[in-house]
């Protein structure tokens, strides 16, 4: 996916001390990440002594370590929700939030929260999103690490197959996984994000088709409706809500403004 380089090992051919900036960012064009950063060699090449080719080369680089950090840092997240909760006493496992969460997944959360610099309902869901990835679809993240599929092709798979196999027994749940993820991969390597969201899309569809019912049912579980603060004293209002639920809220809005809008 990040250009025509062929991965290399530590067996590569060394550039010499007096190698090119161009010579140095086409080698690291060509190593696993792991050997990339080991090696420190992106530190080294000052990017404005790069032609264009050479800098379309350290791109490329710069790409596969960011996936190789990506998948490092989903293992981490993965380990911190499945390990014991190390603030799982008797009364914080007991005790919940107003949202339904134990005190103990919540402090962990703020934790991440804190880390990451997320709000802590992103930190939540990034947990359980690595814990997921990391668990369902082990591929996915090896392919990661390697360089040769980006994180966001990573967080679409697991984002489209969670709802579908949610409600599935556990097991046939993880054999479908495995068939999602065996269709899904053989041609990431080589697509745009685009191209492989609809890759997921298709395969989710074909490999776990779902009652019409069952599946609005499921649905209609995850109603909600989400204010987003905006610039100059705006702000942005999502739900998501039955059809019918919208067209009526949709003709109260219409009403509150007094102008007409289209449905789009």
């Amino acid at each position: 996916m990040f250009g025509g380089t062929n991965t290399a090992t530590s067996a590569s051919v060394v550039p010499g001390p007096h190698a090119s900036a161009d010579e140095l960012a086409a080698w690291a064009a060509t190593l696993t990440p792991a050997v990339l950063v080991a090696s420190g060699t992106l530190a080294l090449i000052e990017v404005h002594r790069l032609s264009h080719a050479g800098r379309i080369d350290y791109l490329a680089a710069v790409e596969r370590q960011r996936g190789w950090l990506e998948a490092q840092q989903h293992s981490v997240l993965a380990a911190i929700c499945t390990d014991a909760n190390p603030h799982a006493d008797d009364l914080m496992a007991r005790e919940r939030t107003p949202d339904g969460q134990t005190y103990a997944d919540f402090w962990v959360a703020e934790e991440v929260s804190a880390a990451l610099r997320l709000a802590p309902p992103t930190a939540s869901q990034r947990l359980h999103e690595s814990a997921e990835l990391c668990l369902r679809f082990p591929r996915t993240v090896h392919r990661l690490r390697d360089g040769r599929i980006s994180g966001y092709q990573a967080r679409t798979l697991v984002q489209l197959a969670h709802d579908p196999l949610a409600t599935l027994d556990p097991e046939i749940a993880a054999l479908k996984a495995a068939a999602i993820e065996d269709r899904v991969l053989a041609r990431a390597d080589a697509q745009t994000a685009g191209q492989f969201r609809q890759a997921v899309r298709r395969a989710v569809l074909r490999l776990v088709p779902q009652d019409a019912v069952k599946r609005h049912e499921h649905e209609a579980k995850q109603r909600r409706v989400v204010i987003t603060p905006a610039d100059y004293g705006m702000a942005h209002v999502y739900a998501y809500v039955r059809a019918e639920e919208a067209a009526t809220l949709w003709t109260a809005l219409n009403t509150l403004a007094g102008t007409p809008t289209s449905m789009r």
